[in-house]
């Protein structure tokens, strides 16, 4: 029985080492080989965002606005799921 397991795990090993080998055109043809220089993308300047952020009014009612936002989306979803079933 061991034996008989050994030459299967056997089997499979040589099977995957063979179709690892294997060429696949359509994926070698999916990709063109770039031979210029790729140029790297460029990085936003991160200030703007820094200043919309503190821009924001945070208050005490905004923590009870944004659950009482989220309740309503909650409702909207289990509306949306019962018409669903």
């Amino acid at each position: 029985m061991a034996c008989r397991m050994r030459a299967g795990l056997c089997s499979v090993a040589v099977a995957l080492t063979i179709t690892g080998c294997a060429r696949f055109p359509e994926v070698d043809a999916a990709e063109p080989v770039r031979t210029e220089p790729v140029t790297p993308p460029s990085i936003a300047p991160i200030e703007p965002i820094i200043e919309r952020a503190d821009a924001i009014d945070v208050t005490s009612d905004t923590a009870k606005e944004i659950e009482e936002r989220g309740a309503a989306l909650r409702r909207r979803a289990d509306a949306l799921k019962a018409r669903t079933d």
